[in-house]
């Protein structure tokens, strides 16, 4: 969705697989705040980003950004959701900020907290670059 491949969610190796069986296409659509002194290009974007992705089983996928109150169209290009995303500190490949069912159901169903793990979420988190005082 937000420049991520297929197979960063370990469910399919290509987009159009991502698509309900009898589907020649999908969509989703995910709604950002974008309010305060940190807004992302607020005075084309407005109060709320919407970012429409439609996938179509031929492989294209199209990507739209817009202000939602207006549905007034911003853009079509990825690169502007990267950019959006860079500025929001958005990591798609980063497991805390999106993670895939089967990291999930395999961290939740470990039986004691590995060093492993905990190495993983400090990772995951970027707070290994922060002096750890324990």
């Amino acid at each position: 969705m937000f420049g991520s491949s297929a197979r960063d969610t370990s469910r399919a190796s290509r987009i159009a697989d991502l698509i309900h069986h009898g589907r020649d296409e999908a969509s989703i659509e995910v709604l950002l705040k974008n309010e305060g002194d940190g807004a992302y290009k607020h005075e084309l974007y407005g109060d709320t980003i919407a970012i429409t992705k439609r996938i179509r089983r031929g492989g294209a996928a199209t990507v739209r950004m817009s202000n939602y109150a207006t549905n007034s169209e911003v853009s079509r290009s990825i690169k502007d959701v990267k950019e959006m995303c860079e500025h929001y500190n958005i990591l798609p490949s980063n497991p805390c900020v999106i993670m895939t069912q089967e990291v999930s159901k395999k961290f939740l169903q470990s039986k004691k907290v590995t060093h492993e793990q905990i190495h993983a979420v400090i990772e995951w988190a970027r707070v290994a670059r922060v002096p750890l005082c324990i």
